[in-house]
This record gives C-alpha cells, sequence and structure tokens, in this order.
C-alpha cells in the first residue's frame, strides 16, 4: 500500500508540474521584451539594437523615427511598450 501511494504522490506532482509549467518557451517572459524581439529585429539584430543606448530622449527619438518607417507596423502602444524596454536595460551590458 505504501508503495502505491507513493507512486501516486510522484503521478500527482508531475501532473501539477505539467499544467503549472508555461504552455510555451519565452511565455513567462516579458510581454515589453517580445514585443521589442518581434518588432525591432525585422531590421536589426536585437543584440545591436541593446547595446546602441542613448539617453531617455535620444532613445525615444531613435524608435519613433524607425517606427515610422514602412512595414515597421508598430503601434504607439507598442512604441511606448519597447521604449520602456529599451530603457530599462543595462546600459553597459545590454541586459535588462
Amino acid at each position: 500500500m505504501t508503495r502505491k501511494f507513493f507512486y501516486l504522490l510522484i503521478c500527482l506532482a508531475w501532473l501539477a508540474a505539467s499544467v503549472l509549467a508555461p504552455a510555451t518557451p519565452g511565455a513567462a517572459e516579458d510581454p515589453h521584451k517580445l514585443l521589442f524581439e518581434n518588432k525591432c529585429s525585422k531590421c536589426h539584430n536585437p543584440d545591436r539594437i541593446k547595446k546602441f543606448h542613448k539617453d531617455k530622449k535620444g532613445m525615444s527619438e531613435t524608435i519613433k523615427r524607425m517606427s515610422n518607417k514602412k512595414g515597421s507596423d508598430i503601434t504607439q502602444e507598442e512604441l511606448d511598450a519597447i521604449d520602456e524596454y529599451i530603457l530599462s536595460l543595462d546600459p553597459d551590458t545590454g541586459s535588462g
């Protein structure tokens, strides 16, 4: 009886872990980061953008200019989120 109970607990733990785990890789990531990677990497390598860090005003101007380019398909809300994400990165390492 003890062995069956032990196996039952293991099965329940596995089931709970699979239900609570994110459904897709990266699902738990920052949505601003995912937006940045999806929109900006159409034209640029994300690592390059992360390292090209300016002050808040300069970065906002650059992002605004890039969002106006044909095919960028970036809304104002997305622009604000991307701006917020890039400005949250460490200017020296390009990481968040």
